[in-house]
């Protein structure tokens, strides 16, 4: 690949103009003739250059242009490399937040980090599962859900569990970090960055043992007001698993649990999607979790809906064996015109006590 073969070059001079110690003009001499060729990559040179050498505002020039460039693909190959290479996207765009951040152009830095959190979240979701429960208590917000035919998300620090997602915790040490060292202006925009996202938990329908989640005890006496709720039997498109647009991304992953023989140090190991956002300690793993996880810069307050696409819906309701009774009837009430959703109540089992049965409300 042509381009594949210019980016080596490129990054071969980069190199020897650093170990020469070399000045800018030299770099912008020997890299010049590539401008036309794969011009956005040239420019992210420029800018990381000046940048290491602290010139904040010459480095800020170099990002506009790569990033102009970037969006508008004025590049001679449209199949070009770096168009599609998610990880030179976040590279530039984490490059383009911290330099941002050191002119003081704090919109220009928060725009520059939410790029990279949504190159950052463009990664596979799960694969071939499309069938998920949702354990939920009755309340208002619940019943919107339903009435609208919508999802609620919501941002991860109003979860019960601050070490339910990662990146809560990194976002502590890295304030930490900030006020260790007052140089890093970038930490708290970048933490700023960080409160677009919101997630919602869901269980997979079948256990690693292939019992049926619906019947375990905890996540009905945890998620569902002992009991007392409801759980949902979603079935989503493949689509609206993999929302892509310019703003917008939304994923769904499974939950990587880790047992002690993982210890994840902050201070060591280099945070990833996947451990900031998707992987919990082992003593959860009962919940048998999969997450959706959205990202949607401009979102304001801590919950977010988001509206199920017309190949998904709910297949059936599962009622708590204490759910009351005009809880289920108002349920079925609000979803009379869905004709296609099954209805059943919990029972214990009194051959697997710690197992629940469901039983077919006609």
């Amino acid at each position: 690949m042509v381009e594949l073969e210019n980016i080596k070059e490129l990054q071969n001079i980069y190199s020897e103009v650093i170990r020469k110690e070399e000045s800018f003009d030299v770099l912008k001499s020997k890299l010049s003739k590539y401008e036309t060729i794969v011009p956005t990559w040239v420019f992210y040179l420029y800018a990381f250059f000046l940048y290491k050498k602290l010139l904040y505002k010459q480095a800020a020039e170099m990002m506009d242009k790569a990033i102009y460039l970037l969006n508008v693909k004025v590049d001679l190959h449209p199949e070009d490399l770096y168009t599609k290479d998610r990880l030179f996207q976040k590279n530039l765009y984490l490059l383009a937040g911290e330099i941002y951040a050191y002119n003081k152009e704090h919109d220009k830095s928060l725009k520059a980090f939410e790029n990279y959190e949504i190159a950052t979240l463009h990664i596979k979701s799960i694969e071939n599962e499309y069938s998920f429960l949702s354990f939920r208590k009755f309340n208002e917000y619940t019943l919107s859900d339903l009435i609208n035919n919508e999802i609620t998300v919501c941002n991860p620090s109003v979860m019960n569990d601050p070490y339910d997602t990662l990146m809560l915790i990194w976002g502590e040490f890295l304030e930490k970090q900030k006020y260790e060292n007052e140089k890093c202006l970038q930490i708290p925009i970048m933490f700023e960055a960080f409160k677009s996202y919101r997630i919602r938990s869901f269980t997979r329908v079948l256990d690693k043992n292939a019992r049926e989640m619906v019947g375990n005890t905890l996540m009905w006496s945890h998620y569902a007001d002992n009991h007392r709720g409801f759980c949902i039997n979603y079935k989503f498109s493949k689509e609206f698993l993999n929302i892509n647009e310019k703003r917008r991304v939304v994923r769904c992953r499974a939950i990587e649990y880790v047992n002690n023989d993982h210890v994840i140090n902050l201070e060591k190991e280099e945070l990833n999607t996947t451990i900031a956002l998707c992987t919990k300690d082992i003593y959860w793993s009962y919940e048998n979790e999969v997450r959706l996880i959205t990202y949607e810069p401009g979102i304001k307050g801590d919950f977010h809906t988001i509206p199920l696409d017309k190949n998904s819906c709910i297949e059936s309701i599962y009622f708590g064996y204490k759910c009351p009774e005009k809880h289920i009837n108002t349920i079925k009430k609000l979803l009379a015109g869905q004709e296609n959703i099954r209805y059943y109540k919990m029972q214990s089992d009194y051959t697997d006590v710690y197992n629940l049965k469901s039983k077919d409300l006609l």
